[in-house]
């Protein structure tokens, strides 16, 4: 992802299985362009996934069973000159031709997102800071077939459900028109969907 959309992550803590088809990741942190003052765009407790290890050696095909972020929380800043630092994972969206061959399917998407945060930088005062508490926790997707669409999901939800299209510059048709073939699974479906996938976790382990 750094190569991607060019910006840093840490990580703090890394696993993967003896058979290495399940990986966790703990305390992970995206951080913002050099150019903003906070250095923190997200921080994800936990990301977790289970993958189809044998299909990636012999095909170089990347298809996973179950993908699980937990975002507790998305930090979105304007600086003085009313620059907005997400604005910089826009490239993610656009894929070339050679991008479009290596696409990975995932068949379940779980993610659960606490809070986001809207930060605005003014000459001479403090920083206006408003909070947005989502607490979704039964939200999953199916299908979901690119890196492009999962990056495209975690900014609808925030776009959706902050009111903050207009300081990203974005309308829903605009981010919702790069999906295509993904279920949306919420409330019970969405936690029968992924109870099932999340059990591969201790197949896989």
């Amino acid at each position: 992802m750094e190569e991607r959309v060019g910006l840093k992550i840490s990580i703090t803590k890394f696993q993967i299985s003896p058979l290495g088809s399940h990986i966790q990741m703990e305390g992970v942190t995206i951080e913002n362009p050099p150019e903003f003052q906070k250095r923190e765009m997200a921080y994800f407790p936990e990301i977790e996934l289970v993958f189809d290890f044998y299909k990636f050696l012999s095909k170089k095909k990347i298809h996973l069973f179950y993908l699980r972020i937990d975002a507790e929380r998305f930090n979105l800043i304007q600086d003085e000159a009313g620059n907005v630092n997400l604005k910089g994972i826009e490239p993610v969206w656009k894929e070339t031709p050679e991008e479009e061959e290596k696409k990975i399917n995932i068949d379940i998407f779980d993610f659960n997102v606490e809070d986001v945060y809207h930060i605005v930088y003014r000459p001479e005062k403090n920083p206006k800071i408003k909070r947005y508490h989502l607490g979704i926790t039964d939200l999953a997707f199916r299908n979901v077939d690119s890196f492009r669409d999962i990056m495209t999901l975690i900014m609808l939800k925030i776009v959706s459900e902050t009111k903050l299209a207009k300081v990203l510059d974005l309308t829903l048709i605009k981010v919702s028109s790069n999906i295509k073939g993904v279920t949306v699974l919420t409330g019970k479906a969405a936690v029968d969907a992924v109870k099932g996938f999340a059990k591969l976790s201790f197949v896989f382990w």
